[in-house]
This record gives C-alpha cells, sequence and structure tokens, in this order.
C-alpha cells in the first residue's frame, strides 16, 4: 500500500486469485482510490493479474512521478520445490 506524492490517492497491489487450467493461482494486480471523493470506488491500474505466473510475497513502491511498480517472488512448482525468481514490473 502506498499514497501518491499529493497524499490524495492511495494504491495497493495484491495477489489476486484466479482459477485457471484446474488450479487456483494468484496474479499481481493493482488498484487506487481517491481518497478525497467520498464517492470513489477502488479502480484497477493497468491490467489486472498482469504476472504471467504465480506470485508471492507482494511489494509496491511509486516512483517520484506516482507510477507504481510492484515487486513479487515468482511462485511456480518446479519438480516438487519451490522456485523462487524475483521480479519488479512497472504498471500505468
Amino acid at each position: 500500500m502506498a499514497f501518491s506524492s499529493s497524499g490524495t490517492t492511495l494504491f495497493i497491489a495484491f495477489s489476486d486469485k484466479i482459477r485457471e487450467n484446474g488450479l487456483n493461482r494468484a496474479r499481481a494486480s493493482v488498484y487506487s482510490i481517491d481518497t478525497t471523493d467520498a464517492t470513489a470506488i477502488w479502480e484497477p491500474v493497468g491490467p489486472l493479474r498482469f504476472s504471467n505466473t504465480g506470485i508471492l510475497y507482494v511489494s509496491l513502491k511509486l516512483d517520484p512521478q506516482d507510477a507504481p511498480w510492484v515487486a513479487y517472488a515468482d511462485g511456480q512448482i518446479a519438480g516438487g520445490s519451490n522456485a523462487v525468481n524475483g521480479k519488479a514490473t512497472g504498471v500505468r
């Protein structure tokens, strides 16, 4: 979770669980909301479920232009062991 530089927009990144090919998967998604508008709703930022694989350990940071960057661990299961590779993705 992170606030924009103006402090008026709140961003969240999370693992968005879906059913895919008979398996439960968690893909990365980012949403934002205008905290100054009492009638505002959460809006997606960029494409939903943008990660290519299942993910673990989601983290969010905004750059100086308030573009969200998401870091996560690739949760691919290979040969019975969990192969974890760090990823960083910019979302606009």
